[in-house]
């Protein structure tokens, strides 16, 4: 089974952080959300993807954790994910009977390409309408135009979870706003589920 990690480092300076993730060869992903103020809360994160017993993927995660930890950064979560699809191998074949606790959670991100405004202010009016979350990964940002993402959370059932989805893809095809990427995933593990709730605020 394929694992994605996700280690937040406590705030970075932008430049320094991509040299020693490419120092240490792991990928940085660095994302805006902006909070209900109006100001924005940037995470500074690795991606990394295992393929192996989720024994093994701890361990490998630790390593980086240290090696982070080593050179500075104070590592304040560590998220390991699945692909939503694969949830329920994984329910039955290692957490049977143990059913969803705090930690455990779905969520699709769904990229949208922006030109202009106006696709980018469409979807800030659905945030506002539904249970959506806004935010920017900053290093796909161009001059000309910027990716924005925006993030579905689900606490329940698979079955619920995806029957959500196609409601929403349903709607942003009924506001003509067409999908760049969407990657539905199964959070099995968040160290600090606490640590989106300012971005989840409304």
């Amino acid at each position: 089974m394929k694992f994605e990690n996700h280690i937040t480092v406590a705030a970075a300076e932008l430049s320094q952080f991509k040299n020693d993730c490419q120092m240490l060869d792991i990928k940085p992903v660095i994302v805006d959300m902006p909070l209900a103020d109006g100001s924005f809360k940037t995470d500074y994160m690795t991606s990394m993807v295992y393929d192996g017993p989720l024994d093994v993927v701890h361990q490998e995660v630790s390593l980086v954790m240290l090696e982070l930890t080593n050179i500075g950064y104070k590592v304040i979560r560590n998220k390991i994910e699945i692909s939503a699809r694969a949830e329920a191998e994984y329910i039955s074949s290692i957490y049977k009977d143990k059913g969803f606790t705090s930690n455990q959670y779905f969520e699709t991100h769904f990229e949208f390409l922006c030109h202009g405004d106006d696709t980018e202010g469409q979807l800030k009016t659905l945030c506002k309408d539904h249970l959506f979350y806004l935010s920017y990964n900053v290093g796909k940002a161009k001059e000309e135009s910027k990716i924005v993402m925006l993030t579905v959370r689900y606490y329940g059932e698979p079955d619920d979870f995806f029957s959500l989805i196609k409601q929403t893809k349903d709607l942003f095809n009924k506001y003509n706003l067409p999908i760049l990427k969407a990657q539905s995933e199964f959070a099995i593990y968040d160290s600090n589920p606490r640590h989106d709730d300012e971005w989840l605020s409304k």
